[in-house]
């Protein structure tokens, strides 16, 4: 997801004025803002970020919707014991290129 909000930031501030001529600035604004609420809200206190809910290894093998799924899913972070310099790199630039976008 922080990937595609980093992609959506530049499109954004790179072809503002294209998405303006087609009526779609608006909408690409209000998509990268529920990105960027969904990731700030990822990040509760400092060293912590949630990365993932379910088990990878039990949810890749289920084919049901998450709503009726009765399983434990847990919700995975990182954070100083547990850490994932990639994530939360990539998380940082997304926050980054929609500051840009927001300024």
């Amino acid at each position: 997801m922080a990937y595609a909000s980093t992609v959506l930031s530049w499109a954004i501030l790179k072809y503002d004025d294209q998405m303006n001529a087609v009526d779609q600035l608006e909408s690409a604004k209000d998509s990268l803002k529920w990105i960027t609420d969904y990731l700030v809200n990822t990040h509760p206190k400092p060293n912590v970020l949630y990365i993932q809910v379910g088990d990878p290894e039990l949810d890749h093998k289920c084919w049901d919707r998450p709503e009726p799924m009765t399983k434990k899913r847990p919700a995975i972070q990182i954070n100083t014991s547990t850490p994932g310099t990639e994530v939360v790199a990539e998380t940082a630039a997304a926050m980054a290129s929609a500051s840009l976008v927001f300024k």
